[in-house]
């Protein structure tokens, strides 16, 4: 249970995010306050509109101790839930602000005592999934406590990738951060100067490396909810010399699929047809990714595009992420991945953009380092990618752009045309 990894902790730390930090024991003070108002909603079913991500947390550690349902609702969604008898909205200092909606449906039938999460609808409408707490914090999947740690997770509150960074905080660290994903690093450097973990999508640090002070360190980088190129991880290792860095396959369906943390870019073939430790089980099939459960009998879909290469196996993109060019396929993801590694490109979104004779042309926003010139930029990309790809393949419409756009999970948002 949540609840139980929070009170079973030594008490001496701390959580914050960008704007405010409490001591563990204020912590327990608002949570033990927090308990007898959730418990008088007399609804077993709540949906959390979150405003603020250190009342979110007391208010998730308050619902999970009343073995209660929790619907983490993010921003944008909040009239396509209509699940539970009651809706809060968290505020910050700790503000809890309870509507009654006996007009909504009773709860989720296919959860009890559980928490459910939106994806994040990279390939279609968010759906809801929903996640037992027990299984959530099985604890031979949980790291052991070291004094003197601090944490930092970046990803968006009502994410399951947040969740479960603050379970494994809960349980390794002695202080935890919490940054949303939009929000700069720079913002929380002045109270912290080093972290012995972050976790973050890698968009994140394409985002923030260029404004980590020299003093700035931190000890392990872990990575998740997009493809990674070697080129960016060699970048990571280069310019943060992490002791250890790790890449996570997850997804809010399946949970967490895979690590891989010998700083090479994919997961051995090995890992496939073997059942894991976690239960789930690996297979590509027709280029792509399916997964089979625990407790399933068959293997089930994903929309992760992949290449074999020898040893490894590549996530390269989501089955959306291929456009038809003059009848070739070609995989955004690798596009992306050949122009970010060129001298000079801090990031860059790669789409399709639609074209009456070939069917779709290959565009490019990038955003490039200060003082880079974009005419070598252009003239880089047209040398590599004559050498290394076919003709279908080049960017024929190159814009600069400040900054590439965020979902609410802290991921490239994608163009489409």
């Amino acid at each position: 249970m949540l609840y139980s990894l929070f009170i079973n902790r030594p008490g001496s730390g701390s959580l914050a995010d960008e704007e405010q930090r409490f001591s563990e024991q204020e912590l327990r003070e608002v949570v033990d306050t927090f308990t007898p108002q959730i418990e008088a909603i007399e609804a077993s079913c709540i949906r959390i509109f979150t405003r603020c991500e250190l009342t979110t947390i007391a208010l998730l550690i308050a619902v999970s101790r009343l073995n209660k349902t929790a619907v983490l609702v993010p921003e944008g969604l909040e009239a396509e839930s209509t699940y539970g008898q009651a809706i809060i909205y968290t505020h910050p200092d700790f503000v809890l602000e309870v509507v009654r909606d006996d007009q909504a449906e009773p709860g989720t039938e296919q959860v009890q005592k559980g928490i459910v999460f939106f994806t994040s609808g990279t390939t279609g409408k968010p759906k809801p999934v929903s996640w037992e707490w027990e299984r959530l914090t099985k604890p031979d999947f949980l790291p052991s406590y070291q004094e003197n740690t601090t944490w930092l997770t970046a990803y968006s509150i009502s994410s399951f990738a947040c969740l479960q960074a603050l379970i494994f905080g809960l349980a390794a660290a002695e202080n935890l951060y919490f940054l949303k994903p939009t929000v700069p690093l720079q913002e929380v450097l002045e109270g912290c100067q080093h972290f012995d973990k972050v976790l973050s999508t890698p968009t994140f640090w394409r985002r923030n490396l260029s404004f980590t002070q020299t003093a700035f360190t931190v000890k392990a980088v872990t990575l998740g909810g997009e493809p990674i190129p070697q080129s960016f991880i060699d970048l990571l290792v280069e310019r943060l010399a992490p002791e250890k860095l790790t890449h996570i396959y997850a997804s809010t369906e399946f949970g967490s699929v895979y690590s891989v943390s010998d700083q090479r870019a994919g997961f051995p073939v090995r890992l496939l047809e073997q059942d894991r430790s976690n239960g789930n089980t690996l297979r590509v099939k027709e280029d792509f990714l399916w997964i089979k459960p625990p407790g399933s009998a068959e293997f089930l879909p994903t929309s992760d595009h992949v290449e074999i290469i020898e040893d490894r196996v590549f996530i390269v993109g989501r089955k959306e992420d291929i456009i038809n060019v003059g009848g070739q396929k070609i995989v955004i993801g690798k596009i992306e991945a050949a122009i970010q590694a060129i001298a000079g490109v801090v990031d860059v979104s790669v789409y399709g953009i639609p074209n009456p004779i070939t069917g779709h042309l290959v565009g490019a926003d990038i955003v490039k380092g200060e003082g880079v010139d974009q005419a070598t930029i252009q003239q880089a990309i047209k040398t590599h990618f004559h050498q290394h790809f076919t003709k279908a393949a080049f960017p024929r419409i190159i814009k600069f752009v400040a900054e590439i756009p965020l979902t609410r999970t802290g991921k490239k948002k994608r163009r489409y045309g």
